[in-house]
């Protein structure tokens, strides 16, 4: 397959597919301008698919890639918004402590 229209493809298969594409484009280029002077219409119209869905490919990875980087981003702050919280917890867990333990005083 060389399409990229399918939602659910990862960014691996994507780059897979405008591998594919690449490699099918430049074979039916080669392919129109040595047996077909330029190529008729339907293997010019092949060759325009196999563009087509190159051009897809790319967008796609382009979305997909940012999508995936803005998750990682939206995923490192909320990891630092519970280490923020639990080092928080642990500072007010020490004054706590210290505010509410007994005060020893000697006696003379």
């Amino acid at each position: 397959k060389r399409s990229c229209k399918d939602k659910n493809l990862s960014i691996a298969e994507i780059s897979r597919r405008i591998q594919r594409n690449i490699r099918c484009s430049a074979a039916r280029d080669r392919i129109n301008a040595r047996c077909f002077r330029g190529g008729d219409s339907n293997h010019r119209d092949e060759h325009r698919k196999a563009n087509d869905n190159l051009q897809e490919c790319r967008r796609r990875l382009a979305e997909e890639t940012s999508k995936q980087q803005q998750e990682t981003k939206e995923f490192d702050n909320t990891n630092q918004i519970i280490q923020n919280s639990l080092i928080a917890a642990i500072i007010l867990g020490k004054l706590a402590q210290i505010l509410f333990s007994p005060i020893h005083v000697p006696v003379f």
